[in-house]
């Protein structure tokens, strides 16, 4: 899984520079 902030993943048009994969919104963390 590759991490970007909202900003830069809209720049890349939501893919990863990295590996070419899809960039999607991470699910939000349950705090404990």
């Amino acid at each position: 899984e590759c991490t970007f902030c909202v900003d830069c993943g809209r720049l890349m048009d939501y893919r990863c520079p990295n590996c070419g994969g899809e960039l999607i919104k991470r699910p939000r963390r349950v705090a404990t």
